[in-house]
């Protein structure tokens, strides 16, 4: 059975992320696995400080136990698991990779805003970069719905990227969702459905039938995210490498697209 893994730190937007994934895992015949990584703070003093260690995992694991008792409840027919492990969440997901099967969608909250500024530091930002599946990033207060249409960033000069266009047909397929492609050019023409992406993206995409959306903006947040609200996304797709003018999503001059596009869960897919 095909597996989702989500991540809670038990707060309100972790809880959301969860009660999406759960969701997601019903509407997709998944398994569920429930991940909470836990450590122990750092301190540099003179005395060392003694810190309740076991104390600590005992109330995870209480906490961790109330939410699966509340997903069984809520969702009597789906299979969950939970993890309880010591350190940061893109560790334990591979961790657990090693001995167990990949799953085909990582879930997480995205609780950043304009008054967070450790989110360049966080985990999300962390399984965005590093971690080998898909993983998407759910906004606070965000209502599951079957994703129908999915928006799909693409920078036109990548290479090695052919994983990443396959898992997003995978994708496609599997959610029976609507491909739009938005992508940039440099030189204007009359309609946005005059040129399409190079023909080894294209070949590996042609059976979705995608849209093509060509801009010529040099703000590309500003364009990507009119697109994205122009033709209703329920996903947008990125893929986050360096180098590239997606990267400049992490730059902190660009992280007003984030905070705008916070109702459309944002996908990162990964280069090879």
């Amino acid at each position: 059975m095909a597996l989702i893994i989500t991540a809670t730190d038990f707060t309100k937007t972790a809880t959301n992320a969860v009660q999406y994934a759960s969701k997601l895992a019903l509407e997709t015949d998944s398994e569920l696995l429930v991940i909470h990584c836990y450590s122990i703070p750092i301190t540099f003093t003179d005395v060392p400080i003694p810190y309740p260690i076991a104390e600590i995992e005992s109330e995870a694991k209480r906490e961790l136990a109330i939410i699966i008792d509340q997903i069984k409840t809520d969702f009597p027919q789906l299979k969950v698991a939970s993890l309880l492990i010591y350190g940061d969440v893109v560790s334990a997901i591979s961790e657990y990779v090693e001995e167990h099967s990949e799953p085909w969608m990582v879930v997480l909250g995205n609780s950043y805003n304009e008054e967070n500024h450790v989110w360049g530091e966080s985990a999300l930002l962390q399984a965005f970069r590093n971690l080998a599946y898909p993983v998407v990033a759910v906004p606070d207060d965000f209502n599951f719905s079957h994703p129908k249409k999915i928006g799909f960033a693409y920078d036109n000069q990548f290479e090695g990227s052919d994983i990443a266009l396959i898992e997003l047909r995978e994708l496609c397929k599997k959610l029976d969702a609507e491909l739009h492609v938005f992508f940039g050019q440099p030189t204007v023409i009359k309609t946005d459905n005059d040129e399409k992406i190079n023909p080894k993206a294209d070949l590996i995409l042609k059976e979705l039938n995608p849209l093509y959306h060509v801009f010529y903006q040099a703000d590309v947040d500003v364009a990507i995210q009119e697109l994205a609200a122009k033709y209703m996304v329920d996903w947008l797709v990125i893929m986050p490498r360096k180098h590239s003018f997606l990267e400049q999503f992490f730059h902190r001059s660009h992280t007003k697209f984030l905070v705008n596009n916070s109702h459309v869960p944002i996908v990162a897919l990964h280069q090879n």
